[in-house]
């Protein structure tokens, strides 16, 4: 036994041993002088505290701080590289089918994915709305590995068919090309007239339609009444194949 196999926490009075204290760039042994349990409460109860010093802290060297980070990018670029490659590698590794259905159970009729060995629910939430699945230490969007286990391919994309990005029922589901994906979409937020593609021109008292197409948003006429702008939409909507829920609040 060496002299710092143990510790003591002046905190709360207490020797241990010295991998329950953490790591310090700043004392003789490597580790801080108050315990990890210590250490731990004491941010909790200083957080806002703790917070306003690091701002301060930041605001005060900034400039020293960006020169460090600067300094350190340059002189380790390889390692930065080498890491990044491992990364790219590791990630690279696609979920296969026999590995999916190795791990987990699908249930077409209500979209419910479980893990095979736990019998528990697969998938969190994500920010965007969808679920994902985190498998051999990947994430995948759960919606995909679903189409995998039924079809034995990842496809381009999957379009929930009636909008709801939860709904994984396989009759919700369906395999389509990055351009058909968007002739299913809800109505953005920033629209004012209700209808996809209708706005209002206030220079010309009268409302204008567009439809995107190909990436680009094309013209198709300027109507005096909402009601004859709102048909030449779903008329054009119609005739370029867009999905019957397209537009969809």
């Amino acid at each position: 036994m060496t002299d710092f196999d143990i510790k003591y926490c002046g905190k709360c009075d207490t020797t241990k041993f010295t991998d329950e204290f953490n790591n310090s760039v700043t004392t003789k042994d490597g580790k801080q002088t108050c315990c990890r349990s210590c250490s731990k409460a004491y941010n909790k109860a200083n957080k806002v505290k703790i917070a306003a010093k690091r701002k301060e802290y930041y605001a005060d060297n900034s400039a020293s701080l960006l020169k460090n980070q600067k300094e350190y990018y340059q002189n380790n670029r390889e390692k930065r590289l080498d890491y990044a490659r491992k990364t790219y590698t590791k990630n690279a590794l696609v979920l296969t089918h026999d590995r999916a259905v190795e791990l987990l159970k699908y249930e077409p009729s209500t979209g419910s994915l479980t893990w095979i060995s736990s019998g528990k629910e697969a998938g969190t939430m994500a920010g965007n709305g969808y679920k994902i699945v985190t498998v051999d230490t990947n994430k995948y969007m759960l919606h995909r590995v679903i189409w995998l286990i039924q079809h034995g391919e990842f496809p381009e994309n999957i379009d929930h068919i009636n909008g709801d990005r939860i709904d994984n029922r396989l009759v919700n589901l369906r395999s389509v090309s990055t351009q058909e994906n968007l002739k299913n979409r809800k109505i953005g937020s920033a629209n004012t007239s209700g209808i996809m593609g209708v706005q209002w021109d206030k220079a010309r008292n009268a409302w204008n339609v567009y439809i995107g197409l190909n990436k680009k948003n094309t013209y198709i006429g300027r109507f005096n009444n909402i009601f004859d702008a709102a048909a030449a939409r779903k008329a054009a909507e119609i005739e370029h194949g867009f999905h019957p829920n397209h537009g969809r609040i």
